[in-house]
């Protein structure tokens, strides 16, 4: 089983909930291979994991860097990093993506480029 890491802006908003909720549709139910052919080489046994959905709730609960923290070991347990959205305009993401850099996390982008 592969577990793929779903880094998405939030900042607390329901449009960023929203719009994760549509990408985890499109890559579980339709297949859809949004990321480019690289997707689907992970295997049909691939689990979506999105942090905005375990811990959204304990968004204006948690300091920014408790939650940052509880993002970042729920992200080593898994095998890929999916980057979504404008993840480069997010400091969450930017940091989820440097973790992953340092630890040899293998990367995905929505736009298709698997690093």
């Amino acid at each position: 089983m592969k577990r793929v890491y779903v880094s998405h802006p939030y900042g607390g908003l329901a449009e960023n909930k929203k719009a994760v909720e549509g990408l985890l549709e499109s890559l579980v139910n339709a297949e859809t291979d949004i990321a480019g052919s690289t997707l689907l080489s992970l295997g049909c046994d691939t689990k979506f994991i999105s942090p905005i959905h375990v811990f959204g709730s304990l968004y204006n609960v948690l300091d920014y860097l408790d939650g940052l923290n509880m993002c970042l070991t729920l992200l080593s347990k898994c095998d890929v990093l999916l980057l979504c959205g404008d993840w480069q305009s997010s400091k969450g993401c930017m940091a989820e993506y440097a973790y992953a850099k340092a630890k040899g996390i293998p990367m995905m982008y929505t736009g298709g480029k698997y690093d």
